[in-house]
């Protein structure tokens, strides 16, 4: 943020008041609902692919005494696959069986504070060699996920 000129202040999950931390709980919710309503071959029929997602007006808890007018919500989850799993993987496959491996994912959302409306998103998931526990593996990450962000 800061080499694109912007100001920024990161807020880490586990300080916020509770009513902020209600929020994002909410924005992991509508996340998920984007995620089942857009990425599914057959849209909801009553639910058109070209709406708006919010977790509403009260994204304003979010503000935590600041200025800020816009809130960048960046979240990541997955598994990491350990040597002993990797082996396990390759014999596993030499048998014909299809086991999980580690995948790494990050989400973000750009939130308008003071409408509740999201008004960018993006997902992107590791590549395969791709650690993220390494400052080369999440700096490509998040590069990646914030392509084409209206920052």
């Amino acid at each position: 943020m800061r080499a694109r000129g912007r100001q920024a202040h990161a807020v880490a999950c586990a300080g916020l008041p509770q009513d902020a931390a209600q929020i994002l709980l909410l924005r992991k919710a509508v996340r998920a609902s984007i995620r089942l309503a857009e990425d599914d071959d057959e849209p909801f029929p009553a639910l058109s692919r070209r709406r708006g997602w919010t977790p509403g007006s009260g994204a304003r808890a979010l503000t935590a005494g600041t200025t800020a007018t816009h809130a960048l919500i960046i979240t990541g989850d997955g598994d990491i696959t350990g040597a002993a799993r990797a082996a396990f993987v390759v014999g596993a496959a030499a048998m014909g069986v299809l086991v999980h491996t580690g995948l790494q994912r990050a989400s973000a959302s750009l939130v308008d504070l003071r409408t509740g409306d999201i008004i960018w998103r993006n997902a992107v998931a590791a590549a395969p060699e791709q650690d993220v526990r390494d400052s080369n593996g999440s700096h490509r990450l998040v590069t990646a996920l914030l392509a084409g962000a209206p920052l």
